[in-house]
C-alpha cells in the first residue's frame, strides 16, 4: 500500500492523518513504522511554544549549534542572502529603523573592531554597559530634540594615543561637540605629556 494511503492517529491533535504527515525517527525510537507520535504541525507548534517559554535556553541551544556548524551555517545564510537580495535588504532597513541604538552600537562595534580597539576580555557586563550607553543617546535625542551620539572619550585614532571601545572611555554627548571635537583629547588631558617621561 502506498504511503499516502497509510493512516496514523496524532497523539496531539488526535487527528487521523497519512504517513507524510509525520516526521520518520531512528529505529526503535518512533512507532512500529519509525514514525513520530505528533504529526508535524503539532511538532511545529509544540517547538514553537517551547522555544517561546524558554527563550534563554532556545539561545543557548542555538548558539550551540551554530558554534559546531558556523562553516554550513554562514553557507546556508549566504546562499538565501544571494536568492534574496531585496528581501534582505529590506529586512535590514527595518530592523535598523526599529534598533536605532543597537544598529548605532553595532556600527561603532565594527569600527572599533577593524581598529582592534575592542579588548577580548571585555564581559557581557561590560557590553551590556556599552549597549547602555547607546539606549541612553537614543533617549537623550527624542527627550531634548537634540541629535546625541556616544562618543570615545580617548578617540580610537587619536594623534599620539588610541583609546578603547569599552565602557569606561563612552560618554553621551550631542552632536555637535562630537562632530567638533573630532579625534582630539578632551581639555581637562591636554596638559599630559603623553610619552614623556
Amino acid at each position: 500500500m502506498d504511503s499516502l494511503q497509510k493512516l496514523k492517529l496524532c497523539n496531539g491533535c488526535k487527528q487521523i492523518k497519512s504517513f507524510v504527515c509525520f516526521s520518520t525517527t531512528p529505529p526503535g525510537r518512533g512507532d512500529s513504522n519509525n514514525l513520530r507520535a505528533r504529526c508535524k504541525e503539532c511538532r511545529a507548534r509544540q517547538n514553537l511554544a517551547w522555544h517561546h517559554n524558554n527563550p534563554i535556553r532556545a539561545k543557548q541551544n542555538r548558539s550551540k549549534y551554530y558554534a559546531s556548524h558556523i562553516q554550513e551555517e554562514k553557507l546556508q545564510a549566504k546562499t538565501w542572502r544571494d536568492a534574496n537580495y531585496e528581501q534582505h535588504h529590506f529586512n535590514n532597513k527595518i530592523w535598523k529603523k526599529l534598533n536605532p541604538s543597537k544598529n548605532a552600537k553595532n556600527s561603532s562595534a565594527k569600527r572599533a573592531k577593524k581598529l582592534q580597539a575592542t579588548p577580548s576580555w571585555l564581559t557581557a557586563i561590560h557590553h551590556a554597559q556599552i549597549q547602555e550607553m547607546y539606549d541612553v543617546a537614543v533617549a537623550k535625542t527624542i527627550q531634548t530634540g537634540i541629535k546625541h551620539h556616544v562618543d570615545h572619550i580617548f578617540p580610537l585614532q587619536g594623534k599620539n594615543f588610541s583609546g578603547l571601545h569599552a565602557p569606561w572611555n563612552l560618554q553621551v554627548i550631542p552632536e555637535l561637540d562630537n562632530i567638533s571635537k573630532k579625534n582630539k583629547f578632551p581639555k581637562e588631558y591636554h596638559e599630559l605629556s603623553w610619552g614623556e617621561s
